[in-house]
């Protein structure tokens, strides 16, 4: 499914929700995440775990992250975006962000790294919609 697909899907989800995107009272939206960097024989990886917190514990929200990717564990491997989207309940909405690189060993020596650069992660909520209930 193409990136166009994606933001037509992720805009008719949460035009469902309430109608409008972001509409009524703007709730505060905190985000706090915790990176480690795992060093395995034959790999890295860089995980974040995260959580968005914020709105009222009462209500659900559908709520839409952008994760920036600025700098990679590979210097080579060129930045990018990832959109996620999921539903926060209880005022809160823990996600996972990972990235992995292959490290060089005496059997691999293209395409994998010796040392991983610190990568730079920027994630910020993009949309949300209150979800409501609908009556039959």
């Amino acid at each position: 499914m193409t990136r166009i697909a994606y933001l037509f899907l992720l805009g008719a989800a949460l035009s469902a929700c309430d109608g409008a995107i972001g509409g009524g009272k703007s709730p505060t939206f905190t985000i706090a995440v915790k990176w480690t960097l795992d060093r395995a024989d034959y790999g890295f990886t860089y995980t974040g775990k995260g959580e968005v917190t914020g709105g009222d514990t009462l209500s659900a929200y559908l709520v839409a992250l952008e994760m920036r990717r600025t700098k990679r564990l590979d210097p080579s491997v060129p930045p990018d975006t990832v959109n996620y989207v999921d539903i926060m309940t209880r005022g809160r909405m823990p996600f996972t962000v990972t990235e992995y690189a292959s490290r060089c060993t005496q059997y691999t020596t293209s395409k994998c790294l010796r040392d991983p650069a610190e990568p730079e992660i920027t994630i910020r909520v993009v949309a949300w919609a209150p979800m409501t209930a609908v009556n039959p």
